[in-house]
């Protein structure tokens, strides 16, 4: 007997719990209807492509669900680039401001967004290999095939791209993140050191290698600029070694610049820039000395000195290019205690370099 009124207590209160899920099924959350219609949508796109009349339907049923988003916009452009074979209206200047974001940030997507993308960029790029667009539709079909915000960049660099105002902002867009994300630069390159006076008599020229470091606050720059170089001739100079006359070759050339700059001149791809600032150079030689201590140091010519300059630097691709650095400085060694021979002139620096 008491099984049978417990059995008559179960019954009802399963039917209860089987109906009340049936009920909870219906009162979606709409963040849950929105994730389950996207998936299924760029699942769809994927397998079966963008189709005439459907696909628009699946991507209006899409933004019902969901806000537009960047990807359901890139699907949409895809879409009306495909079928019609142009975009009726200029796409609003904000969605790329959301696109250049994304590739700036390179956020984590989920697994479905993250194939729907290596999708839409193959789709763009299939585009325009099949035809020649208008330039406005190839422009935009360039920045939906983009793999990165370095590529997208460099795409808007190209001269053809340029007949309409809306493309120039993006432009503009477009470089200000690059300068955000690429603001630091390092470089090295060859440097020729033409010289006047006695230290052209001595010396010929210089050759040597120059490595640097920039930071850009746009227009403004900072830059440390290091540079290893040795002489055409050998220099043989009088020095005085605690009292005694003795003469030795220079050895190898050292120089430490700190420049600050400002760029004048900005095109798409050429940049002029005027700097000023100071450094220090030194010759080592092989002569020794025991100082007031006792210890064993190394004679070496050294002065510090005022420099101004032109830099120029050809953008290759984003924050990469190739320039040319000349720098005037002057330079007396007469300084130098134990130098007893004249050493002094202009520098005239010429560097060709690569920056990255």
């Amino acid at each position: 007997m008491k099984r049978f009124y417990l059995l008559c207590l179960l019954i009802p209160g399963t039917l209860l719990h089987a109906q009340n899920r049936d009920y909870s099924d219906l009162f979606q959350s709409v963040s849950t209807l929105c994730e389950d219609t996207e998936k299924a949508v760029v699942l769809n796109l994927e397998q079966n492509g963008l189709q005439e009349g459907i696909s628009d339907s699946l991507i209006n049923l899409w933004e019902s669900y969901c806000e537009p988003t960047e990807f359901s916009i890139r699907s949409r452009l895809l879409y009306d680039l495909k079928v019609e074979g142009k975009l009726d209206t200029t796409v609003p200047i904000d969605y790329w401001r959301i696109y250049i974001d994304y590739l700036h940030r390179n956020n984590y997507l989920p697994a479905h967004l993250q194939r729907h993308i290596a999708w839409s960029k193959k789709e763009a790029s299939n585009l325009l290999e099949k035809r020649e667009w208008p330039n406005y539709e190839k422009a935009v079909l360039n920045l939906l095939a983009a793999k990165s915000l370095d590529k997208a960049y460099n795409r808007f660099l190209h001269k053809d791209l340029y007949y309409l105002e809306d493309t120039d902002t993006l432009r503009k867009a477009l470089e200000k993140k690059v300068y955000s994300s690429g603001s630091r630069g390092f470089g090295f390159g060859y440097s020729y050191f033409w010289l006047t006076g006695s230290l052209a008599d001595e010396l010929g020229a210089m050759h040597g290698l120059n490595i640097f470091w920039e930071h850009n606050f746009q227009p403004v720059t900072f830059g440390v600029s290091v540079d290893f170089a040795f002489s055409e001739q050998r220099a043989y100079l009088d020095f005085d070694n605690q009292g005694e006359l003795v003469n030795s070759d220079l050895e190898g050339f050292f120089q430490l610049d700190l420049r600050l700059g400002y760029e004048f001149i900005r095109s798409r791809r050429n940049h002029f820039q005027a700097f000023m600032g100071f450094g220090y150079n030194s010759f080592g030689t092989d002569l020794e000395y025991f100082n007031e201590f006792e210890e064993q140091s190394f004679i070496s010519v050294s002065s510090f000195y005022p420099l101004v300059g032109l830099d120029y630097q050809l953008q290759l691709y984003s924050s990469r290019s190739i320039g040319l650095r000349t720098q005037l400085q002057l330079t007396d060694f007469g300084t130098t205690e134990e130098l007893r021979s004249s050493l002094s002139g202009l520098m005239l620096k010429n560097s060709l370099y690569f920056k990255f």
